[in-house]
C-alpha cells in the first residue's frame, strides 16, 4: 500500500496481475467514500499519490454520483474508461427457473482442465476495461483474464463452473467467489461454439438455480454500461442495480500501440 503525502484518505495499492501483463508496475488509486475535498487539494493529493508510487499504470473506480471527483481525475491526466453497473440478487434461495434449462453444473477442479478453459477464452470478450481502453493491447487484455482464472486456483473461495448441455458439453462458463452463502460472479459467458443461439438466459437462469440449491442466498456481479444484452438479461433473473461506478486508466509513459490480433 502506498500512499500520497497528504492525510487524505487515498492509497495506491499494487495490482501485481496488471503489471504481468502490461509490464509496468501497476497499482489501483483507492479514494475513500469519506473523502471530503476542495478541488485543488484532492488534485495535489492524487498527483503527490502518483508520483511518489513510481507506478506507470493506475487505475481508479469511483462512483459515479461523485461529479467533482470524476472531474478531478479528468484533471490528474485520467482517463475515462468504462461506467460500470453493480447489480446483486438478494432472493436466490427462492428463485425458480422460468422452464428446465437442461443444463447441467459442473465445477472444475482440474488445474490442466482450469487451464485449457482460460486459455479458450482469447477473443471471447470486448467490454471488459483493459478491452476498451485502445492504449492496452488486445492480448495483453485477454492474458489478464487468463491469468486471473489460474490464480484463482490458489484460492479456496475462487471457483470455476461449468454449464453443460444433454451431451455434455460446455455451453457456458462460471468464474466467481464464495464467501459462505454470498457469491460474488467474477467473470462469465458463453463459449464460442455456442454464441449467438439464444442461450444465455437458459445458461445463467441456470446458474442462479444451481446456487440456490447449493444454499446461495445472494449474488452479486458487475456489467459494463457497454453490455446491453446483459443489461437486459440480469433484472429478468432477479438481479437489481446496487451501484453505478466510473472506471479510469492513468499511464505515466507513453501510450503502447493497440495490437490489432
Amino acid at each position: 500500500m502506498l500512499e500520497g503525502k497528504s492525510n487524505l484518505p487515498l492509497v495506491i495499492n499494487r495490482t501485481p496481475w496488471d503489471s504481468k501483463v502490461l509490464g509496468l508496475e501497476s497499482g489501483e488509486l483507492v479514494i475513500a467514500e469519506s473523502f471530503e475535498h476542495n478541488r485543488e487539494e484532492a488534485y495535489t493529493a492524487i498527483q503527490n499519490a502518483i508520483l511518489t508510487s513510481g507506478m506507470g499504470f493506475v487505475s481508479c473506480r469511483v462512483e459515479s454520483s461523485r461529479t467533482e471527483l470524476v472531474r478531478v481525475l479528468r484533471d490528474s491526466g485520467f482517463r475515462h474508461i468504462e461506467n460500470l453497473l453493480t447489480l446483486a440478487n438478494s432472493a436466490v434461495s427462492g428463485f425458480q427457473e422460468a422452464s428446465p434449462s437442461h443444463m447441467t453444473p459442473r465445477i472444475v477442479d482440474s488445474g490442466p482442465e482450469i487451464r485449457d478453459i482460460a486459455r479458450s477464452l482469447r477473443g471471447l470478450f470486448s467490454s471488459g476495461r483493459f478491452h476498451c481502453d485502445p492504449r492496452i493491447p488486445n492480448q495483453a487484455a485477454d492474458r489478464r483474464y487468463f491469468n486471473w482464472i489460474v490464480a484463482g486456483q490458489k484460492s479456496a473461495k475462487h471457483k470455476l463452473m461449468l454449464m453443460e448441455n444433454r451431451a455434455g458439453k460446455a455451453v457456458g462458463f462460471f468464474f466467481y467467489e464464495q464467501t459462505e452463502d454470498r457469491v460474488d460472479w467474477l467473470l462469465n459467458g458463453v463459449f464460442k461454439e455456442f454464441q449467438g443461439m439464444g442461450l444465455s438466459k437458459w445458461v445463467w437462469s441456470a446458474a442462479v438455480s444451481a446456487h440456490a440449491r447449493a444454499g446461495v442466498s445472494r449474488i452479486k456481479t458487475r456489467v459494463s454500461a457497454q453490455n446491453k444484452p446483459a443489461l437486459k438479461l440480469y433484472p429478468r433473473l432477479g438481479f437489481e442495480t446496487t451501484k453505478t461506478e466510473s472506471t479510469f486508466h492513468f499511464f505515466t509513459d507513453s501510450e503502447p500501440e493497440r495490437s490489432q490480433n
